[in-house]
């Protein structure tokens, strides 16, 4: 049966078409991601703005096409962190529906736990922290010692962080970004107290991972982001240099989509302080995710 599963995030929207083989795993016939903000606003006025629902109706006749085109018997879209706290929700439902798309607001922890089944396989990976970074919220899951999964979800993406404490998107400034810095610490300390995770073997997913990896080997190709490393220098250096342009410049950046070039400072700042509070060196680059995990639960 070939299905469509779509994370429709508070900045991306993601449709991946697959099937299953006769081994049980997916084989990915179609995946693809849109840049719609959908998140942006929300913090402030408490509901989708219009221009948002304007880029997701865009996004869902494109998805419309891939989903037509492969036959998909089955279609399902979750959405996360916006939505959930959009006081307008049903505007998106109703517009989803005028495409075939049904759509269902999921809590944080059953993101945290989609994105975890869809990043990794949990034999392999049970001693590992998932860590989604998304534009409204991140999410942290991992299997603890008696089996079960841990899942977390806290208030901090790239598109919330910036919509609070961003005075130039232009020009990101130092002093914005330690205001972030300083909201990202007492989130974690709010959350988690004096706490750490006890597992030091991270796999991050979402396009902050993927898109830092992706101006490091200077290109979007899948093959050599997935199941790559990235050390916390390295992850420091690519946000410093992706900093110190102007925004004019970081949409030119090779592997870097244009549009994401705004928000991704503020999403390397989100996984470099994590990494440093947490004392972890090294992350595995995952291009799985919650779709994934979607996917894997209906086919």
């Amino acid at each position: 049966m070939i299905s469509a599963a779509l994370d429709l995030g508070s900045n991306s929207f993601l449709c991946l078409i697959s099937k299953k083989s006769n081994s049980g795993s997916l084989i990915v016939l179609e995946d693809r991601s849109i840049i719609t903000r959908l998140g942006q606003g929300v913090q402030k006025k408490g509901k989708i703005t219009k221009e948002s629902l304007l880029r997701a109706a865009q996004a869902f006749s494109e998805f419309k096409k891939m989903i037509d085109a492969h036959k998909a018997e089955h279609v399902f879209a979750v959405t996360t962190a916006a939505a959930r706290e959009a006081s307008n929700f049903d505007e998106l439902k109703a517009l989803g529906l005028e495409y075939g798309i049904p759509i269902e607001i999921i809590s944080g922890e059953k993101e945290a736990e989609l994105s975890f089944t869809g990043a990794v396989e949990t034999e392999k990976f049970s001693n590992s922290l998932l860590l989604d970074i998304g534009g409204g919220s991140t999410e942290m899951a991992y299997y603890k010692e008696d089996g079960l999964l841990f899942l977390r979800s806290l208030p901090l993406g790239s598109v919330r962080l910036g919509e609070m404490f961003v005075t130039d998107w232009a020009a990101l400034s130092r002093d914005d970004l330690e205001k972030m810095r300083d909201q990202i610490l007492k989130t974690l300390e709010l959350s988690w107290g004096r706490e750490r995770p006890p597992v030091k073997n991270w796999v991050a997913v979402a396009g902050t991972p993927t898109s830092l990896k992706a101006v490091q080997v200077g290109d979007f190709e899948v093959s050599k982001i997935n199941g790559s490393k990235m050390s916390l220098a390295e992850i420091k250096n690519i946000n410093n240099q992706l900093l110190d342009m102007p925004l004019t410049e970081r949409r030119k950046t090779p592997g870097l989509q244009p549009k994401r070039a705004d928000v991704i400072p503020v999403g390397g700042l989100i996984l470099e302080t994590l990494m440093m509070w947490a004392e972890v060196v090294e992350i595995e680059v995952s291009t799985g995710g919650l779709r994934y995990g979607l996917a894997k639960s209906f086919n």
